[in-house]
């Protein structure tokens, strides 16, 4: 992460601290793409080729990113709350759960975020689809059922199809089945060339 973010951010949480901003904060909502564009590229890095370990010099500068990253997240919600979509715009908060739902190895942390996530929903601050990402994401760590089907599955019984269909219309959500052609598509076409976030 570059050191001029990490100066950003901490004048940007010094400068004020009230969880809900009149307008955007522009100051921390391009430290959060940042460290959004961080995390991708250590996922890109990470995923590229299957086949192929990575060297010392990558998984430092993976690890660094990530420890980077936690440090950062676990401060700005400490410090403002879950960063919603009036605080830092939608693509701001998007960059926000992208890191958190990276954290696979911080679980309480990933879960504490989800109840902010969960209020924060309800108030139009965080989108559906994110919050059904991070519910899976806490749910399969726990060894429970997801409720979205957002974390791979490929096959599933018409029972479970219709309690998660169920579930991913209550939050506005497309059918399972019509989601996953979506994401097909998407990945088909590589995006478009645009950089996509990696759930």
């Amino acid at each position: 992460m570059r050191p001029w973010i990490v100066g950003c951010l901490v004048a940007a949480l010094a400068a004020g601290t009230t969880p809900v901003a009149a307008a955007i904060d522009e100051t921390l909502r391009a430290t959060l793409l940042q460290m959004g564009r961080d995390d991708q590229e250590a996922t890109r890095v990470a995923t590229a080729d299957p086949t192929r370990q990575l060297n010392e010099a990558e998984r430092i500068q993976n690890d660094t990113i990530h420890r980077t990253n936690a440090q950062l997240i676990r401060r700005i919600v400490e410090e403002r709350g879950w960063p919603g979509i009036s605080l830092v715009g939608a693509d701001g908060a998007s960059a926000a759960w992208v890191v958190v739902q990276h954290m696979d190895d911080e679980p309480e942390f990933q879960r504490s975020c989800l109840a902010l996530m969960e209020k924060a929903f309800e108030t139009g601050e965080v989108r559906p689809q994110e919050l059904a990402y991070l519910t899976d994401r806490v749910l399969t760590h726990e060894g429970k059922r997801q409720m979205y089907g957002t974390q791979g599955r490929g096959v599933m019984s018409p029972q479970d199809e219709a309690r998660i269909d169920t579930n991913r219309a209550a939050i506005g959500l497309p059918p399972w089945r019509v989601a996953v052609e979506q994401r097909q598509k998407v990945y088909a076409n590589g995006y478009g060339g645009a950089v996509k976030p990696r759930p």
